[in-house]
């Protein structure tokens, strides 16, 4: 772990699922792997007394009380359904959140939005493009808008359909797509396929009123409403290849300045240092 210095002077520890075999990448592990090229002092917890502590996720693993600081990083859409307000007030100092519900109902505790990032490595392995649209998500019976989205796709276009599994060989099929759509953004949270398909394509997403937070419709992204509106956001993309690269390159450069975990991690760190003068 990094020394300690003016700009790093505690060390955080991070508490956080342990990577599944499968590859899944956790937040945690995304930020695990920030911190490694900021020079980040940031280690993962394994038990015993810790001074400052950043619970990542933890719904579904024992949450961690640190010895001078405790904050919460929650990026569960399902949480506000079984989640114990009072018991998380009494447990941390923070709580920093990309889950647009929860943000808005959390009240007294000092709280912040902190959307889902990219990681700017794992975008970086890009393969070819071989198809027109890369449609990401699952199509079962609980995604029949999405299904029909990708079923009209691909009567049009060339399409390929992916599962949602953020592994490494997920993200590299991702960038198979000229365009990368992820029918799953209104209403709940910022998530981190949206940011994985503007830093792999261009993005083609639903619209939502928390978009601006990304960057600018029609430029760093290309939301529709509706699905007629899909098909000619798509067509009118696909029509100019030149103009799609450039979009690409513009996305691209865009969401590694603003939107990798890196500079997640980092607000994040600074916003604890500043809470606990």
């Amino acid at each position: 772990m990094p020394s300690l210095s003016k700009k790093y002077p505690f060390p955080l520890s991070l508490n956080f699922n342990t990577p599944h075999e499968d590859g899944y990448l956790e937040s945690g592990l995304y930020f695990m792997r920030a911190a490694e090229r900021l020079g980040m002092p940031v280690e993962k917890y394994y038990g015993g007394k810790v001074d400052v502590v950043l619970n990542v996720e933890t719904d579904n693993h024992p949450f961690v009380r640190g010895e001078k600081f405790t904050a919460y990083y929650d990026l569960d859409v399902f949480l506000p359904r079984a989640f114990d307000m009072k018991k998380f007030q009494s447990d941390a100092d923070v709580w920093f959140t990309s889950n647009m519900p929860l943000y808005k109902i959390r009240k007294g505790l000092p709280h912040f939005l902190v959307p889902h990032a990219t990681d700017p490595v794992l975008t970086s392995k890009r393969l070819k493009k071989e198809y027109d649209v890369v449609v990401c998500g699952r199509l079962d019976w609980a995604y029949e808008r999405r299904r029909n989205l990708a079923r009209e796709l691909s009567q049009h276009f060339k399409t390929l359909v992916l599962p949602p599994t953020p592994t490494e060989k997920y993200l590299q099929a991702m960038s198979l797509g000229k365009l990368i759509l992820n029918c799953s953004l209104s209403g709940w949270d910022l998530g981190r396929r949206e940011f994985d398909a503007m830093a792999l394509g261009v993005s083609v997403t639903d619209y939502s009123k928390y978009q601006n937070l990304m960057g600018v419709d029609g430029k760093h992204f290309f939301s529709y409403k509706s699905k007629k509106e899909l098909i000619g956001v798509v067509g009118n993309l696909l029509k100019d290849e030149k103009r799609l690269e450039e979009l690409d390159r513009i996305s691209t450069e865009h969401v590694y300045k603003y939107h990798t975990y890196d500079v997640r991690l980092q607000s994040i760190y600074d916003t604890i240092k500043k809470l606990m003068k």
